[in-house]
């Protein structure tokens, strides 16, 4: 169950950043980007791996990673992933809106 956790927040985080970084200019995106990379990896790379995409998630399945044995723990994981990216977005409308 900890594992689902840690993705929801990885992934919630590291789209947080991606959304926030969007109005700060082109120069410096890419290196917020890495450092919401590198801080979804900090929170969740023990737990779970930390793979905050689908892709990334199907894959380890289909090699047969110790993270995700089975199909129930891939839909574990793609559910996860998307609820944090959902709410990453949800934040960032609510944050846009008050901004306006």
């Amino acid at each position: 169950m900890w594992k689902y956790v840690a993705e929801f927040v990885a992934s919630f985080v590291f789209l947080s950043i991606i959304f926030r970084s969007a109005n700060w200019g082109t120069s410096i995106q890419p290196i917020l980007i890495s450092v919401g990379l590198l801080a979804a990896v900090v929170i969740a790379g023990k737990i779970s791996g930390c793979h905050v995409n689908g892709t990334i998630s199907t894959l380890m399945y289909l090699t047969g990673d110790k993270n995700v044995p089975d199909v129930t723990s891939l839909a574990g994981y793609l559910v996860a992933q998307f609820a944090g990216m959902y709410a990453a977005w949800w934040v960032h409308q609510q944050t846009k809106a008050a901004e306006a």
